[in-house]
């Protein structure tokens, strides 16, 4: 019964997207989507919680919450359209700059790993890139069964790819199968599993970075590829990819600290203009330092 609906909702949902312009389109999805968010944080006080530096931090009131929900819900319906995202009225509604570094990373024939966080419409990156006429693939945690039912069934439906779009975690030689082709694959640089190493970020906080995407460069000898999303407006993203990570900074596990601090670099200037689109997984990983060992680097530094 589930399945029969879910299949319904899709098949109709892409109807509707052929009949209306994306403004149209919208117009129409949104009320549900702001229905969703309201019924999502009605009886959920604002996320206080969690401490951030101040030039991070995004607005933590219930009104703000909410928006950012139902952006996000807004911005899922995208891959019900993934496959037609090329067609004319779409294709002008994301940017994307730094096209060349890919470009050039993969006509060398080296694998492309696309490092990013989860900050804007971080789940639409794979589908905008292939738009553009770039294939490529997640990383995603191990147990991608638990995934909400609705995407995994966008997963296998939604478009012609001829690659599989989800790796999970624990199917790590797939991945290496990706890369071996040239098809970029993009690991997350704030996952909460794997290995990890702490970038100092400014006066008493540091950044907790996966190593992941480090590890798989260095092992397939890809370029390593900053890569961020940015929401401009109602359905307009913008997609910024970096120069890669210099070789040298991957050649010896001494270095990764210099490519961390590349990737942090190029990540923040983004994350301090549009603090509200920072995702918890994001925010989560500024680390407060013991005030005693702030202490004790200021006493160094004089």
């Amino acid at each position: 019964m589930k399945d029969s609906i879910l299949h319904w909702r899709f098949h109709a949902l892409r109807r509707l997207e052929r009949k209306l312009a994306a403004p149209g389109l919208y117009r129409v999805l949104a009320p549900f989507a702001w229905w969703r968010a309201f019924r999502k944080t009605l009886f959920k006080p604002p996320d206080t919680g969690i401490s951030v530096p101040d030039c991070v931090r995004p607005p933590s009131t219930r009104r703000s919450a909410r928006n950012r929900l139902m952006v996000s819900y807004l911005n899922q319906y995208l891959r019900l359209f993934q496959d037609r995202l090329s067609e004319p009225k779409w294709a002008g509604r994301c940017a994307i700059s730094g096209i060349h570094h890919l470009e050039e990373a993969c006509q060398t024939r080296r694998g492309v790993i696309l490092a990013f966080c989860h900050f804007g419409p971080y789940a639409n990156l794979r589908i905008w890139l292939r738009a553009f006429g770039t294939p490529g693939a997640i990383v995603v945690g191990p147990n991608a069964e638990k995934r909400p039912r609705w995407q995994q069934f966008l997963d296998v439906r939604a478009g012609d790819s001829d690659h599989p779009t989800i790796i999970p975690l624990d199917q790590l030689r797939e991945a290496a199968a990706i890369l071996s082709r040239g098809i970029p694959l993009l690991i997350a640089l704030d996952a909460e599993r794997g290995k990890q190493m702490h970038i100092p970020f400014q006066s008493g906080w540091t950044f907790r970075m996966a190593t992941g995407a480090m590890r798989m460069a260095v092992n397939h000898d890809a370029a390593l590829i900053p890569c961020t999303i940015i929401n401009r407006g109602p359905w307009r993203h913008q997609i910024e990819l970096s120069a890669p990570v210099p070789a040298t900074f991957l050649e010896t596990r001494a270095r990764w600290p210099e490519a961390g601090k590349y990737l942090l670099d190029k990540l923040m200037p983004h994350v301090k203009a549009h603090p509200a689109q920072c995702d918890r997984n994001l925010l989560n990983c500024f680390i407060r330092l013991p005030r005693e060992t702030v202490e004790s680097d200021s006493r160094l530094r004089a």
